[in-house]
């Protein structure tokens, strides 16, 4: 960790990228459930409801896009800088 303390900021956000995709099954089951509950409802209330939960799913693929590609993106740069780092530690002495 001495080494790579110069991306903590990189390290941080890949965290909190892992947390979000992290949250997306638990949530996802979550709203699923919910969505059933739809199944019980008529008419307008029917329309309403359906709306509402597929732009409530439509959220969490936006959410989850993001987190994927947050966390993808940070802890690479961040493996890329150390292995660099580690890299001209070696041949430099």
């Amino acid at each position: 960790m001495k080494v790579n303390k110069p991306e903590w900021w990189l390290l941080v956000l890949g965290g909190i990228g892992c947390i979000l995709t992290g949250a997306i099954t638990p949530v996802f089951a979550f709203f699923y459930a919910e969505m059933f509950a739809t199944f019980s409802l008529a008419g307008d209330a029917l329309r309403q409801a359906s709306f509402f939960w597929s732009m409530m799913f439509l959220v969490l693929a936006a959410i989850s896009a993001f987190g994927f590609w947050l966390r993808t993106i940070c802890v690479a740069s961040a493996g890329e800088y150390l292995t660099m780092r580690l890299r001209l530690m070696s041949y430099t002495g």
